[in-house]
């Protein structure tokens, strides 16, 4: 019995969670010249880079990142996550000069 709810509780969470992957983000101010500048730079691994340049300048989904590059979305999220620190990171530094 234990075994059949937590079977069921997860298909609930994994539902769940791919309603998600479909909401957009909120549509923030887009710095591309500062994208171009952190891309340039050897700040961030190839991968983080790879997966900014298909979400940001091919405008793919987060699912067609992960099925492009063939890692799990999960990768994709912290990948992209971690590009976007380094990003705010520079333009704050950029900034203050």
């Amino acid at each position: 019995m234990r075994h059949i709810k937590k079977r069921r509780h997860w298909s609930e969470h994994v539902q769940a969670q791919d309603s998600l992957d479909h909401i957009p983000a909120a549509n923030a101010p887009f710095d591309a010249e500062g994208l171009q500048d952190l891309l340039a730079t050897n700040q961030i691994s190839p991968a983080c880079s790879a997966v900014l340049t298909l979400y940001f300048e091919e405008q793919m989904t987060l699912a067609e990142v992960a099925e492009a590059l063939e890692i799990p979305l999960g990768t994709v999220k912290s990948r992209l996550a971690y590009g976007l620190a380094a990003l705010r990171k520079r333009l704050g530094d950029r900034r203050n000069y």
